[in-house]
């Protein structure tokens, strides 16, 4: 397993929304928990994932084009995210 942490300064709860509701709520094929909050700074995600490949698809598929209307073509601003391997997900009800 894969996690994805991202930072995103300036970034506020109603934009974060914004970019949800464009990436609908279809099943997200590889995601096994999603989790998104106000930071000290703005907005922080932290996304665990069967595999980075996984991650990868759903970046190119859904996220980069709901971005793309969500922000109308301004992409909010970002720090580099963090990555790391994930050995072990408790206290989730895995979906079949």
């Amino acid at each position: 397993m894969y996690a994805h942490c991202h930072e995103m300064p300036g970034v506020t709860e109603e934009m974060a929304t914004r970019v949800e509701a464009e990436v609908g709520e279809a099943p997200v094929a590889g995601l096994v928990a999603h989790v998104s909050g106000p930071s000290a700074t703005g907005w922080r995600i932290i996304d665990v994932w069967e595999s980075e490949e996984d991650y990868h698809r759903f970046e190119v598929e859904r996220l980069n084009p709901a971005l793309q209307v969500a922000t109308r073509g301004v992409t909010p601003p970002s720090r580099p995210f963090e990555s790391y391997a994930v050995t072990s997900v408790a206290g989730l009800a895995r979906r079949a």
